[in-house]
């Protein structure tokens, strides 16, 4: 791990305790890919991301994680239809 990571981790760890949310290393390996900057992601999209990048986790986790976000105002969940599900990093209002 670099330096920058360490700051990024650490921001992210930061946001999470603000929030109310233990920050476990799989909350903090959500977090540094959802919480870094605008991002639409879906779950199944997240979970691919984490396995290509040697990052071992469960759908369930994931899942729960996301779930965990969006409860505590860090994520949106976008409802495209019942099968379609995105998590926008952007929580305010925009198109």
């Amino acid at each position: 791990m670099n330096a920058n990571d360490a700051v990024v981790r650490q921001r992210i760890r930061q946001r999470l305790l603000q929030a109310g949310i233990a920050p476990t290393i799989q909350r903090l390996e959500i977090g540094r890919v959802v919480l870094q900057g605008p991002i639409h992601i879906s779950a199944d999209e997240l979970y691919q991301h984490l396995r290509d990048n040697s990052f071992p986790i469960s759908r369930a986790t994931i899942y729960n994680t996301l779930k965990v976000f969006v409860e505590k105002g860090l994520l949106r969940e976008v409802i495209v239809s019942a099968e379609r599900v995105f998590y926008a990093s952007t929580t305010a209002p925009h198109h």
